[in-house]
Formats: structure tokens, sequence, C-alpha cells
């Protein structure tokens, strides 16, 4: 599962409005990147959890909850923030993190994070109502 949210605001002219609109930007991406690790750690905590392991012969290396890690990216004008399970990890490299998310119920680590996300709309509304 991946957030994605887009922030568009509009060109300026004048120069000292410009670099307003830079740090004010800059702080709404601050407060996107917060959000983001919320959503993170929730799903770390879930991932964690020792009901996440109750398969008997399942023996829980450790891999999946090393594989995640967040991902932003900001080119100036979209910020896009994702949460991201598998691939190289520690002690060994995850290929099921997909399948275990699929199980559902306790399996399914980004439980919540939607909850969670709303704050990104929140943060902009604090930002064009002049809370930022």
């Amino acid at each position: 599962m991946t957030t994605i949210v887009r922030y568009e605001w509009v060109n300026l002219h004048n120069w000292t409005d410009e670099v307003d609109r830079v740090t004010s930007s800059t702080r709404l991406i601050g407060r996107f990147e917060e959000v983001l690790f919320e959503q993170f750690e929730l799903t770390r905590a879930q991932v964690a959890s020792p009901g996440f392991h109750h398969v008997e012969t399942y023996e829980p290396t450790g891999s999946l909850f090393n594989s995640g890690h967040t991902d932003v990216d900001y080119d100036g004008e979209s910020w896009t923030g994702s949460i991201i399970y598998g691939g190289p990890s520690v002690p060994n490299d995850v290929d099921y993190a997909i399948y275990e998310l699929a199980r559902g119920g306790i399996h399914d680590w980004f439980r919540g994070v939607d909850v969670i996300g709303e704050r990104y709309l929140e943060a902009i509304d604090d930002h064009y109502e002049g809370r930022t």
C-alpha cells in the first residue's frame, strides 16, 4: 500500500511571495513526513506483534520487519510518500510480503494506516488556514 498525496500551489510572481511560499511549503512537507513516519511506525508495530507470527510452524526471523522502509519523493510540485515491505533484508531477502499481506486480518500490517492518513488533509487545512 502506498500513501500518495499531491499538493499543488499557485505560481506567484513577486519574489517575496515566492520566498514565503517555499518556506511555508517546506513546513507542510515536514508535516507530511511526520504523518508518513507515524504510519510507518504503526506498520512496524503490527509486523512485530506476537500475534502476527501465530502459526506454530513459522519461526519469525525478523526479515519482514527489517525489510520495511519509507520512500519520499518531492519534486517541488508534488510529494509522494511510500511505505514499503519486501525485497533485500537481513537475515533473508523477503519475496513473500505481498502474500503475507493478502492473508488479511492480523497479517494486514496496513490496518489503521488510513485513519492516520486523514492527518495529511488536516496538515493541508492547517497550511491554508495559516496554522503551520
